[in-house]
């Protein structure tokens, strides 16, 4: 049985299954508050892999966050220590204790994940309400809401989604809009440590404030390490007074200081989520390829402006920046975006790297640090998209170029299709 608009959603023992990755989650949480402040609910479950379990110091107090052992059930899987039988028992008692956790009978069970595993649990779980991909024990599917239908029908080729996931999701739940206040809360321990950081790294006594987001958790996100000594160098040249500080995770750290020692200018910042957001407040702009930070920025009510340099499986279209002005530097070629799992020709350097040159991340930064308006363009093999949030509430971008043009063909016919239908549905 399935509900199909946010009015008709039950409002208690709801639980969200989120099993992807740490930034896929981040930029869920406005979904999440935003049904929240509609409905006025006294929680909200959200089920991520046990890995991110970071979240739940970046998250509103309102969701409830709930981990499950994705990685623990594998390598026991793996190591022949178990089989199936018993790990499957191991995955029951897992969920009897989320059940007792969210509440019985859970009343809905919302899958985001879209995926085997997600779709096996969404159905354990026994709610009564489903939206999304869901799979009994016979194998048997089903998948309720137009949205998760249309998400489910790319099977294999998820670079021919035309939304962005975001949309998708919210959509499926019947929001017209995705509200960004109040869906990070930070600690006030947090906060007096990310004050402390940048007192001791001289926040004051430089302008412009710029992150720089150096590695993702994927190799082929990741601009050639020779391209940011080059751009590092090239700000110092644009901005003497600038402060550049290099992000990353702490076991990131020693690179990140490797590649810090080439330029008097920058700092290195390897902090928890909590703290990185409040640091984050405090950039005009965060150049980044497509990571988890970026996805925390974009949902800061006082974030940066985010200049994405995208390459290898970063989807700009499906998975950019929420919200407008924010930038997207992306390759004009035939085989971008490429899938997460697929094998780039040109390895070991990714051919899509080399496209994005320093000097027009410069170019575009200087414009993003005057406040000036930034035009869509294609150029030497690079399109320049600029984010907006259009009149249906949804995540759209402004580009030019082949791939562009071919991407906004696919997304009229697919407006029609969803977009125009539900919003008509919806007056």
């Amino acid at each position: 049985m399935t509900p199909n608009m946010d009015h008709n959603l039950p409002k208690d023992n709801v639980i969200f299954v989120h099993l992807l990755r740490l930034g896929d989650i981040i930029s869920c949480l406005p979904l999440l508050s935003t049904l929240f402040n509609r409905r006025s609910e006294s929680k909200l479950h959200l089920l991520i892999n046990d890995q991110f379990s970071q979240v739940k110091h970046i998250s509103p107090s309102f969701i409830n966050m709930l981990t499950f052992p994705r990685r623990e059930l594998q390598e026991l899987y793996r190591s022949g220590q178990y089989n199936c039988l018993e790990i499957h028992s191991l995955l029951k008692t897992r969920l009897t204790q989320l059940k007792s956790l969210v509440g019985e009978p859970v009343n809905l069970a919302v899958n985001l994940t879209n995926n085997l595993l997600s779709g096996h649990l969404l159905s354990m779980l026994a709610p009564r309400h489903y939206l999304g991909l869901s799979i009994n024990s016979s194998g048997k599917k089903g998948i309720y809401n137009k949205w998760f239908i249309y998400l489910n029908q790319l099977g294999n080729h998820p670079v021919e989604n035309v939304f962005h996931y975001l949309d998708i999701y919210k959509n499926a739940l019947g929001l017209e809009r995705i509200e960004m206040d109040g869906a990070v809360e930070i600690s006030t321990t947090a906060r007096q440590r990310a004050n402390q950081i940048m007192i001791e790294c001289g926040f004051a006594n430089h302008s412009p404030l710029l992150g720089l987001q150096v590695f993702s958790s994927d190799p082929k996100k990741n601009w050639p390490q020779k391209s940011i000594v080059s751009l590092l160098k090239l700000v110092k040249k644009k901005y003497p007074d600038a402060l550049l500080a290099l992000l990353g995770a702490p076991w990131e750290q020693h690179q990140l200081e490797e590649i810090s020692r080439t330029q008097s200018n920058t700092v290195v910042i390897c902090q928890d989520l909590a703290v990185t957001a409040v640091i984050l407040e405090k950039f005009q702009v965060l150049i980044t390829p497509d990571t988890a930070i970026k996805h925390l920025a974009a949902i800061l009510p006082s974030g940066p402006a985010i200049l994405e340099i995208a390459q290898g499986p970063a989807s700009p279209t499906q998975m950019g920046p929420y919200g407008h002005g924010h930038v997207i530097l992306a390759p004009e070629l035939t085989c971008y975006p490429c899938g997460h799992s697929s094998l780039c020709d040109s390895n070991p350097t990714l051919l899509c790297g080399e496209y994005v040159k320093p000097q027009r991340v410069v170019d575009v930064l200087a414009l993003l640090v005057a406040g000036e308006k930034i035009e869509p363009a294609s150029k030497d093999g690079v399109n320049l998209m600029v984010s907006c949030i259009d009149n249906q509430g949804n995540y759209f971008l402004n580009g030019k170029g082949d791939n562009y043009q071919k991407w906004l063909e696919r997304r009229r016919l697919w407006e029609d299709k969803l977009v125009k239908t539900a919003v008509s549905n919806r007056h």
